[in-house]
Formats: structure tokens, C-alpha cells, sequence
């Protein structure tokens, strides 16, 4: 009897130590499980955490790319603008350098002539030219009568004008040199938000699945309402 009762007192603790194990594993696997949910728990934060970064960096990148359309637009309005002014004011230079020659020639033939007035003054008619020899003087009067102060009042003013139009292509000069570096830097940025955004867009494609929401990364508000309820 004895004996008896001291195997049946071995089986219950047996049967006490077994439970005891069966229960240690259960809390065992429990745990691991509670530590699996939390780990997904921390990724799916974390997940929605960049989710809600690159929504708001793409919606300032938007803001970033209509300005620089619009940015874009104007620098190439004026740049076009100035270039035609330039091509106007290059056919006005030629112009008015073609009168600056043409009086300039007339100067200079008047000082010619000027510089001969001994001998001009000394001609008189059916006098022999003491240059040529020539009997005759048809233009002994006209001669006579140069205005030269009229042409260099005129080329002084020529003068004048092409300066001031040589100063204008240097200032068009400068502002078409601006502008096209502004044209240049804009468009370079422009294509640098674009490309952002559409390596944000990549992510956001596998974030999307990950998270199971439907809607577009443009979609701010949608995006912040979800992590905020999530």
C-alpha cells in the first residue's frame, strides 16, 4: 500500500511537472508571439512614419516644380525677347555705322581740300592749275564755299550715336548672359524635382502594398488621416 501510494504520489508530480512544463511553453511561445506583433507592429510605424515624410516632401516638391514652370516660362519670354531686341538693334548699328563711315569719308575729303586751300585760294580763271596745270576750274566756287563745320557737327553726333548703341548690345549682352543662366540653373532644378519625386513615387508604390491603402502619394490629407488612425 505504501508503495502504492508513493507511485501514485510520483505520477502526480510527474503529471504536476509536466503541466507545469506544458505551460512554461505555452507562455514561452506566447511571448515569442507577443515579440513577433511588436516587431511588426514597430516596422508598420516605422513604414508609416517615412509614409507621411515623403507625402509632405512631395507635396513640396510639387509646390517646387509649378514654380519653376512658371519660372521657366518667364526666363524664356525674356530671353526670346532680348534676343530679338538684340537682332533690331544689331541691324540699327550697321545702319548708323554705315553713316558714321560715310561722313567720316566726307571729313576726311573736306580736310583734304582744305589742305590744299594755298593753292585753292590762288586759282584763278584761265590761270593755270599749279598742280595739274589745267586751264579750267569748274569747281573753283564750290570749292570756295566748304562748310566744314557741318560735317563735324555731324559726325561728332554720329559718333554719339553709335557709342550709345555699342553701350545698349553690351547691356543686352549682359542681361541675355543673366537670363540664360537663370534658364540654365531652373531647368536643371526642375529636373532634379522631378526626378525626387519619381524615385518618392517607386517607394511609395511597394509602401502602399505594404500598408494596404489606396490612394496617391499627392494625396497629403488621405495619408495623414491614415498614420493618425492607424
Amino acid at each position: 500500500t505504501n508503495v502504492n501510494q508513493q507511485l501514485n504520489s510520483k505520477k502526480d508530480e510527474l503529471a504536476l511537472g509536466l503541466e507545469n512544463k506544458k505551460s512554461l511553453l505555452v507562455n514561452f511561445n506566447n511571448e515569442q508571439a507577443l515579440h513577433q506583433e511588436l516587431s511588426n507592429l514597430q516596422g508598420t510605424q516605422a513604414i508609416q512614419a517615412q509614409c507621411l515624410q515623403n507625402a509632405q516632401r512631395f507635396q513640396l516638391l510639387m509646390n517646387d516644380v509649378n514654380q519653376y514652370l512658371i519660372d521657366i516660362e518667364q526666363y524664356q519670354s525674356a530671353h526670346d525677347k532680348n534676343r530679338h531686341e538684340h537682332k533690331i538693334l544689331q541691324t540699327s548699328y550697321r545702319d548708323e555705322k554705315q553713316k558714321l563711315n560715310d561722313i567720316e569719308l566726307i571729313v576726311n575729303q573736306q580736310q583734304a581740300i582744305m589742305a590744299l586751300s594755298e593753292y585753292r585760294d590762288n586759282l584763278q580763271k584761265d590761270d593755270a592749275c599749279p598742280l595739274c596745270g589745267s586751264m579750267q576750274h569748274p569747281n573753283i566756287e564750290q570749292y570756295q564755299h566748304v562748310n566744314t563745320n557741318e560735317q563735324q557737327e555731324r559726325l561728332i553726333l554720329q559718333k554719339t550715336k553709335v557709342t550709345d548703341i555699342e553701350q545698349q548690345g553690351i547691356t543686352l549682352n549682359q542681361q541675355e548672359a543673366q537670363l540664360s543662366a537663370q534658364l540654365t540653373a531652373t531647368k536643371e532644378n526642375y529636373n532634379k524635382a522631378q526626378a525626387e519625386q519619381q524615385a518618392l513615387m517607386t517607394t511609395w508604390q511597394e509602401h502602399r502594398i505594404q500598408l494596404q491603402i489606396n490612394c496617391e502619394l499627392a494625396e497629403l490629407e488621405t495619408i495623414e488621416r491614415y498614420c493618425l488612425n492607424s
